[in-house]
């Protein structure tokens, strides 16, 4: 468990991904403690949930809105610190990353690559510099049992299963999904890059908007690829779209997968079944 902290505005967040339509929701639970360390529940959160997302754009848009509405708690001149306590170690691992090199290197990592949710990072790193306190963000165990089970966590988890339930609004996070020509999981780096041609099919599309480009998830549809079938993420300056096959040419950046060339359209009578 993390440490006491006293003076402090306490906020327990959590996200969640709905099992049916991609549906996701998120939930926050504020928590003043004084100056001998009693707790009260101040206020709660949980906005209608979203369509097309997922469970770590959830989690951080958790942890946005907790440092967005901290400043309007009726405690907030009070405390000396807020402290937000998030189960993902997708947000604890990755948030000094986004206020430092992340943000340096237009939300590309030190490959080159480009970041998942740059949007909400962006977003993140402007609630946090806003906030004026000290803050802190801290990693607990999600869905404990016995001692390591926090009653705050599962308020917040229950609130947003809740908002995944709810009437949804429009996507922010826009992407589109087909099926898979054959079964297989993806798995990122299953594809050999060695700069060569292949045929490809489009599985998923989102578009990066933050660093301009395209990311796709993509199965190998090439019959003499050693890698046939494979299930990839790859990125591209060049639109294709979902449920098309495509003859493209490949980098050899496995850090870095990214199509150099989109040659051409395939017809779907000309792949190998």
């Amino acid at each position: 468990m993390p440490k006491l902290i006293e003076n402090a505005l306490l906020v327990y967040t959590d996200g969640s991904l709905h099992p049916k339509g991609r549906r996701g929701g998120y939930g926050a639970v504020f928590i003043q403690v004084n100056g001998i360390g009693e707790e009260v529940v101040v206020a709660e959160h949980s906005p209608p949930g979203v369509r097309g997302s997922t469970n770590n754009r959830m989690e951080l848009q958790a942890c946005i809105d907790a440092l967005k509405i901290a400043p309007k708690m009726p405690c907030f001149e009070e405390v000396q610190t807020v402290a937000i306590r998030t189960d993902s170690r997708y947000v604890k691992d990755s948030y000094p990353l986004a206020l430092g090199p992340w943000r340096r290197a237009s939300w590309c990592n030190t490959d080159g690559r480009p970041v998942d949710n740059a949007d909400l990072w962006k977003e993140f790193v402007r609630a946090y510099g806003k906030l004026r306190k000290r803050i802190l963000i801290d990693w607990v165990k999600g869905h404990g049992k016995g001692k390591a089970k926090d009653a705050y966590n599962y308020r917040a988890d229950a609130l947003a299963k809740d908002a995944a339930k709810s009437p949804l609004s429009q996507p922010v996070h826009r992407s589109s999904v087909r099926r898979k020509i054959a079964p297989g999981y993806t798995k990122r780096g299953s594809v050999r890059l060695i700069g060569q041609t292949l045929v490809i099919y489009i599985i998923e599309v989102q578009r990066l908007r933050v660093q301009k480009t395209w990311k796709y998830r993509y199965q190998v549809a090439s019959a003499d690829s050693r890698d046939r079938h494979a299930i990839d993420w790859i990125y591209s300056t060049e639109q294709m779209r979902d449920g098309h096959y495509y003859e493209v040419q490949l980098n050899d950046n496995m850090a870095h997968p990214q199509v150099l060339a989109v040659i051409r359209e395939v017809p779907a009578a000309e792949v190998p079944k």
